[in-house]
């Protein structure tokens, strides 16, 4: 990892890997679940922010509406390494990519994956890498160097 990922020159955090990947019902239910479950999991981690959450809702919020009906779970995954989160959502609709869009001022949706552009430090979308049919779109957050899951090893 590169050290100029890091704001204002500081050196990367130590390397710390964690990892955490369930599947979940490809609805609604399936998708309040996911946030939540994620959302204690990261909280377990030491690890409390909005926008991570905010993240990981789009992300399953998008698998869940664009692709109802395509397959019957969905798989979130989060890992930390290195101070970086990876969130990467797995559904089996490969046909329907995410595109960001500018919507209009009066539309009620199409602003997720600007939102995620915004808070996400990379995002994209790659092709299931166990062969199966679908797709994983992930996002990168650069977690701070003096959040509560790094001040053990670091004077903030």
């Amino acid at each position: 990892m590169k050290s100029e990922k890091f704001p204002h020159g500081t050196a990367p955090l130590p390397s710390i890997r964690r990892a955490f990947a369930v599947s979940y019902p490809s609805d609604r239910q399936g998708a309040r679940l996911a946030r939540r479950v994620a959302g204690l999991r990261l909280a377990a981690w030491g690890y409390e922010s909005d926008a991570p959450a905010l993240l990981i809702g789009e992300l399953v919020a998008n698998a869940v509406t664009h692709c109802h009906g395509a397959g019957p779970e969905f798989t979130l995954r989060l890992d930390i390494e290195a101070g970086i989160l990876r969130i990467a959502v797995t559904d089996a609709c490969g046909d329907h990519r995410p595109v960001r869009r500018a919507p209009s001022d009066e539309a009620e949706s199409g602003r997720g994956l600007l939102l995620v552009e915004t808070l996400a430090t990379a995002w994209g979308v790659e092709d299931r890498d166990d062969g199966g049919r679908g797709k994983t779109v992930w996002a990168e957050y650069l977690l701070e160097p003096c959040e509560p899951a790094f001040r053990r090893w670091r004077r903030c």
